[in-house]
């Protein structure tokens, strides 16, 4: 009997719709139409489910935050050897952590319904670019990889896959290089653009620590202005805890983490 594949991020050639499996639409979207996607969700090649109440599902994530926040925010303190208040990174990390429960929710929602449906199956996990880490550099980076590069949520999928997965799925790597990636690595002039800001980002940082980008002020001008802040001493106040809570009733709704 041939085992069942599911892909995390793209589809082989091989592929085999009526035995193969797909965690999602996007693994599709450059080999079929619109139409025969939909298609493929009505015969069962990715699942999703419908009846989640999405309200309750948004308060647990809004309910999360509020009770983790304090704790993730003080191993962030640590990290960064207790530089400034528990407060400023409280703020700091605010947005991200409440989109890293949504997507943590939202994954693990998706990645249950193939558990409960597929659990005593052997189950072969494809992933067919080669595996990333998922680094980001803010949190308006961090959204737009979500949001834009269906390869940076694939890997995240994996990684909680790996977590969660049942014993009996085996994790397989194709390794093929992006698209994107080929045609970058073929772009001299990106190449060059790229080390050339590299070289502009650490010449800003050297001279202009605290003042890096002003609309306005000449390198000259900011790293006089920056070298005044310098050699001013901090000062400690509280910072007023922005809240991005909706007004919406408490329900119970268990949580995957």
């Amino acid at each position: 009997m041939k085992k069942k594949r599911l892909f995390i991020d793209k589809i082989s050639s091989d592929f085999d719709p009526e035995n193969d499996l797909v965690l999602g639409p996007w693994c599709l979207k450059n080999n079929f139409s619109l139409k025969e996607i939909n298609e493929f969700y009505n015969k069962g090649v990715y699942l999703f489910n419908n009846q989640i109440d999405e309200v309750k599902a948004f308060k647990c994530c809004e309910m999360q935050h509020e009770r983790v926040i304090n704790k993730i925010s003080e191993h962030v303190k640590s990290i960064n050897n207790n530089k400034y208040s528990l407060e400023f990174y409280e703020n700091y990390i605010n947005n991200w952590f409440i989109w890293l429960i949504h997507l943590v929710h939202y994954g693990e929602r998706i990645i249950n319904e193939y558990i409960v449906k597929y659990e005593e199956h052997e189950l072969e996990i494809i992933l067919f670019h080669h595996p990333k880490n998922i680094h980001f550099k803010n949190t308006e980076d961090f959204i737009s990889k979500i949001l834009m590069q269906h390869d940076f949520f694939a890997n995240f999928l994996l990684f909680l896959l790996i977590k969660i997965k049942p014993v009996n799925w085996n994790i397989y790597y194709y390794n093929h290089k992006n698209v994107n990636e080929l045609e970058n690595a073929k772009n001299r002039y990106s190449l060059i653009n790229y080390y050339f800001k590299k070289v502009i980002d650490t010449v800003n940082r050297l001279l202009a620590p605290r003042v890096r980008s002003v609309y306005g002020l000449n390198l000259l001008e900011r790293a006089i202005i920056s070298l005044i802040l310098l050699k001013k001493k901090t000062k400690k106040k509280s910072f007023q805890f922005r809240k991005y809570y909706r007004n919406i009733k408490e329900g119970y709704y268990e949580t995957p983490i």
